[in-house]
């Protein structure tokens, strides 16, 4: 997958979820696909049920935690390999019979997922939803990306340059050295932690909670082995105002967490760390051109990225449930659609005196 790949795409990435989030990691089934006794696809699932429309489902589905919105067949997609998925559901359907009733596959990027390009091929019953987007800026060096936004928000970023350059201590660290990420991840988790998300906000911070700080040293330490993973850091002497994660593939840098110190709005911390990211990252010996954002994050919107829709897929098996949770969902989804349909349309303006 050379040409193709996510860090999704990547052992790291499962190795990273099994040790780690994985609530149980012996349900997970990771489905092979062989030419011969050469590995042509994988597709990474794991058992577990559901209730929809008052059905227990068996369910079959990509992993999928709070923390990895995205998922795909591990796969080339090239045209040749096109029946791949439908020959994985063909041998899920009777070599696993009645043992699952559908296979969910979450945060499919519309556009580059080898799963959603093949869909539309898959036999039997079958349902694509709809789920967010993924946004990315794509520049090819600081000076386009200063370019692309708009002249309020450029003299803004330059405000505050301007206010940032006035404090002496102020430093950005860019960490790739695996001998140095434990020391900049602790500096992230900290910062990341300092503001709404922390125990007065919404308690969702990385810091707070065990598993998920497993799960992001991990990362660390198998993608940081490889140079493949990054963090950045905007200092104030020795605190730490701003942080970012990323995850480094092929010319393209994913931006998984960012956070940043509240009481240090004012010079727009998180806005300038991520400029000096790209400032630096575009203009190394193999620069970067992708900047990759993972979701919308809605404060990034003045950089105007480029979205990616994210959509799910359901493939029914041809059991009794299965069968039901897709007359079920199909309904909804008409439903669904009429409601859209009438909340678009305006109402007739009668003339007066009529």
């Amino acid at each position: 997958m050379v040409e193709h790949r996510h860090y999704f795409h990547l052992w790291e990435w499962h190795h990273s979820y099994l040790e780690t989030i994985a609530s149980e990691p012996d349900a997970a089934v990771y489905h092979v696909a062989y030419l011969a006794s050469v590995p042509m696809a994988v597709l990474p699932l794991r058992s577990s049920t559901m209730r929809q429309g008052g059905c227990r489902l068996r369910i079959l589905e990509s992993p999928y935690h709070k923390h990895m919105p995205l998922c795909d067949i591990i796969c080339d997609p090239d045209p040749e390999h096109s029946d791949i998925l439908e020959r994985m559901v063909h041998h899920l359907r009777y070599s696993l019979r009645n043992t699952w009733d559908a296979i969910l596959l979450r945060g499919l990027l519309a556009e580059s997922s080898a799963a959603c390009r093949w869909w539309a091929a898959l036999p039997g019953p079958r349902i694509q939803i709809a789920r967010g987007r993924c946004d990315s800026l794509h520049y090819a060096n600081h000076g386009e990306m200063l370019a692309n936004i708009s002249r309020k928000f450029r003299n803004n970023l330059r405000y505050a340059r301007n206010r940032l350059a006035k404090l002496p201590e102020a430093r950005f660290e860019i960490v790739r050295d695996p001998a140095l990420l434990p020391a900049a991840f602790a500096h992230f988790i900290r910062v990341e932690a300092s503001g709404w998300k922390g125990e007065s906000g919404t308690v969702s911070a990385i810091g707070l909670h065990p598993q998920l700080c497993a799960f992001y040293e991990k990362l660390a330490s198998c993608f940081g082995a490889t140079g493949k993973c990054q963090i950045n850091l905007l200092m104030l002497g020795d605190e730490c105002i701003a942080g970012q994660f990323w995850l480094r593939l092929d010319g393209t840098l994913y931006m998984l967490k960012t956070g940043y110190a509240q009481h240090q709005a004012h010079i727009s911390p998180g806005h300038m760390l991520l400029e000096e990211c790209i400032r630096q990252s575009s203009s190394e010996t193999n620069p970067i051109h992708c900047w990759n954002l993972n979701n919308r994050v809605k404060w990034l919107d003045p950089w105007k990225p480029s979205y990616e829709a994210v959509c799910d897929l359901w493939i029914f098996n041809r059991t009794p449930h299965g069968l039901a949770m897709y007359g079920w969902a199909s309904v909804i989804r008409v439903l669904r659609s009429i409601y859209r349909n009438l909340k678009s349309c305006r109402p007739c303006q009668v003339p007066s005196g009529s």
